[in-house]
């Protein structure tokens, strides 16, 4: 049975698509079979891993909605261990149909309780920006939650109320095993004062749960999402490429799963960039 992650943030603008997308890829570098959801009607996963539109055959919503089968809307990506599900939201009327049948928060949660999610060690959750039926449906079927964070906004009230809400989720039974995984520090620009002080803050406030790793504010990671690529691929050696590598094996081991050695990382990365 795969481990599901939610990346989760209901405060906009802190690299939760691009965290998902990387933190996803570098564990099929690693040659990690994984799945990707992206959960966002925004669909940023599907620009962000360079999917034409007129490719996508098929999404969450449509699962939602129709109840096609989960397995006919696997998408390949350019990375042989890793599949993705884009969202399929195509208009606002989708958007809100979608909002409304997501209020039925076990639909996600059965979903992967079927052979799907046994095709794969991970599944991560790509999670819209707000705390609404969407983003529940991801809790209740996720096993833990990863929660990155801008380093130049000190949105902590954000933060609190995914706490609490995880909280509520494991008190009332929805998900009683639903963990935090931790805080990743994203767009971190250790030059600054800002920067520096935003992370002491947190570290003080959330102690062990904040990841070692951070994950610097980098040209490179734009550039890549521009151009259609994770940064892991598309920048291999580069400072934002190799923080999200090292930001996955620490989320490996906070989870409890043997991180490969960094030997074996550097030769799926030399791999990736013979391709």
């Amino acid at each position: 049975m795969a481990l599901i992650i939610a990346v989760v943030n209901p405060k906009g603008g802190v690299g939760k698509t691009t965290t998902a997308i990387n933190i996803a890829s570098s564990l099929a570098i690693i040659q990690r079979p994984t799945l990707l959801i992206d959960m966002d009607p925004d669909g940023a996963c599907a620009i962000g891993l360079g999917f034409d539109p007129s490719a996508i055959h098929g999404g969450v919503f449509d699962v939602f909605t129709d109840h096609t089968s989960l397995s006919t809307t696997i998408h390949q990506t350019s990375l042989p261990y890793l599949h993705f599900i884009p969202t399929n939201v195509v208009t606002s009327d989708h958007e809100s149909q979608f909002a409304e049948v997501a209020a039925d928060r076990r639909l996600m949660r059965d979903l992967l309780r079927g052979p799907v999610a046994d095709s794969y060690e991970f599944v991560i959750l790509d999670c819209p920006p707000s705390l609404a039926n969407v983003t529940i449906n991801a809790l209740v079927a996720a096993d833990t939650v990863l929660i990155p964070v801008n380093a130049s906004q000190f949105a902590v009230k954000a933060i609190i109320r995914l706490i609490k809400l995880i909280r509520i989720l494991r008190d009332k039974q929805a998900n009683e095993k639903l963990t935090v995984a931790g805080l990743l520090v994203t767009m971190h620009d250790k030059r600054t004062r800002v920067g520096l002080q935003i992370e002491k803050d947190l570290r003080d406030m959330f102690k062990h749960l904040v990841f070692d790793t951070t994950i610097p504010i980098n040209t490179r990671v734009n550039e890549a999402n521009y151009k259609g690529r994770p940064v892991v691929t598309y920048d291999v050696n580069g400072a934002g490429s190799v923080a999200y590598m090292d930001a996955t094996l620490e989320l490996l081991s906070r989870v409890g799963k043997t991180p490969r050695r960094r030997s074996d990382v550097a030769l799926g990365h030399r791999n990736v960039a013979h391709d």
